[in-house]
């Protein structure tokens, strides 16, 4: 659970069943837990994509790395709360290769960091179920600049 704290401005540690912690997207409180490794089919292809986009990851090199941490330092991103941070160029390159790997299809991520600063435009689709036909039926804005980039997609989950 995300939240903004009137109270704390750091907290690390456990009390009780509640423990306190905090990274580069702010302040967390979780249920104390004992970690189990489920190997639930979803959670295992995140796993391995995850996996994956490390060692990627170390097969870049400084040069490519120095591009990666320009991008990061100059694009902000918006994290569930709502609050503009910063990603590290690390974070940027797997949430790039973690994406392009979704379903399965592999596309390969180019080592290079962008060199265009920022994330493109997004518009948010529109989803429309119908319980009679048992369809859904999507509309996106194909005029964003991801619309329009060789290789741009969404990807949709239900």
């Amino acid at each position: 659970m995300k939240f903004k704290s009137a109270l704390l401005t750091q907290a690390s540690g456990s009390i009780g069943g509640i423990t306190f912690s905090h990274n580069a997207g702010g302040m967390y409180t979780r249920a104390r837990a004992t970690p189990t490794k489920q190997e639930q089919g979803h959670q295992a292809f995140a796993r391995t994509r995850m996996i994956a986009a490390v060692c990627a990851w170390n097969l870049v090199s400084e040069v490519e790395r120095y591009y990666w941490k320009w991008y990061g330092e100059n694009t902000d991103w918006t994290n569930s709360l709502g609050a503009t941070i910063k990603l590290t160029g690390r974070a940027h390159f797997i949430r790039c290769f973690c994406t392009r790997n979704w379903g399965g299809n592999i596309q390969p991520v180019p080592h290079d960091g962008p060199r265009v600063y920022g994330l493109p435009s997004f518009t948010p689709p529109g989803v429309t179920i119908s319980e009679t036909t048992q369809e859904a039926v999507l509309s996106f804005t194909n005029t964003d600049d991801w619309a329009i980039e060789t290789g741009g997609a969404m990807i949709l989950a239900l």
